[in-house]
């Protein structure tokens, strides 16, 4: 294998593995072992489904899934280049938005669909650089924004893991040249994708659903949180058995917990002072506690 690290599927049945640039899946009881991709190019950030039947992965910029049972490969986008990127965050996402990640696509509940960005880099300039690390100096050119440049144009939308049509989420209402999409979940009932939409200074963030059903109806704006300052990426929303889920924002100047209601209600914040919480750590939703940690004491 080419590391040592393992992809571990959601039972803990089995593991992903490379070598010789292509996807392998093997079990721990050694009962199966099989060989899931034969064709040129990397794999790259390969993730399983939630169910553990299939794996989805980035090669040269497009985006594909391969059943673990079989195995049958799916290309699920074309056209893919270094300019136009499914599923894999050009440099400005990677460094300054995603917190040094490269995948874009995230699987459904359900198993049954993605959703993924894309990142059209065409209008980016090329930032120069000299690489000095090998023996011999080395040139990289890299679509890279300074102040007031365009950023890369970027797309939301889902595709069905066996393939089909993209359905794209009808984002017309922001400018296409200055928002950007911070992060990415689905609601858990696999009705549909989230992401959050921010202007490029980040001093406001809507949380936005989107329906694959319905894809040229409108997308629905839950709320807006905003601030006199800059919007950090609350990260995944932590999701309650009754469909509410609870919401970190800074909107008082300190972070704090929020609780929402499914439709975007405000029920209540359930932290307050001149202090932050920094993560949250467990929810009994048996007896309505939640366990988190911060600066108060």
């Amino acid at each position: 294998a080419s590391r040592t690290s393992l992809d571990m599927d959601p039972g803990d049945r089995g593991f992903l593995f490379e070598h010789n640039q292509e996807l392998y899946y093997a079990t721990f009881d050694l009962s199966s072992a099989v060989r899931l991709t034969n064709n040129p190019g990397r794999e790259q950030w390969p993730k399983f489904s939630p169910d553990g039947k299939s794996v989805a992965f980035v090669r040269d910029y497009d985006l594909y899934a391969v059943d673990v049972a079989g195995p049958t490969e799916h290309r699920l986008r074309t056209g893919g280049r270094d300019d136009l990127r499914h599923g894999h965050a050009d440099w400005v996402y990677y460094e300054e938005i995603f917190n040094r990640r490269w995948p874009a696509f995230w699987w459904g509940p359900d198993s049954k669909q993605i959703a993924f960005m894309e990142f059209d880099d065409a209008g980016v300039p090329l930032h120069t650089v000299v690489d000095d690390t090998s023996s011999t100096r080395r040139e990289e050119k890299t679509h890279y924004p300074k102040s007031g440049e365009p950023n890369p144009k970027v797309r939301f939308g889902t595709v069905g893991k066996d393939g089909g049509p993209v359905r794209w989420a009808d984002l017309a209402d922001y400018s296409a040249d200055s928002f950007l999409i911070s992060d990415v979940g689905w609601w858990p009932d696999s009705s549909g994708p989230y992401c959050y939409v921010q202007n490029r200074t980040q001093t406001w963030l809507d949380l936005v659903k989107f329906n694959p059903a319905d894809p040229s109806g409108p997308i629905k704006r839950v709320f807006r949180d905003s601030t006199k300052a800059w919007i950090e990426s609350p990260g995944a929303i932590h999701w309650l058995t009754d469909g509410s889920f609870l919401w970190f924002s800074e909107r008082d100047g300190w972070k704090h917990l929020y609780h929402y209601g499914a439709d975007g209600t405000l029920k209540a914040q359930l932290t307050s002072g001149a202090w932050e919480v920094r993560s949250l750590e467990h929810v009994d939703s048996k007896n309505g506690w939640i366990y988190f940690t911060g600066t108060r004491d």
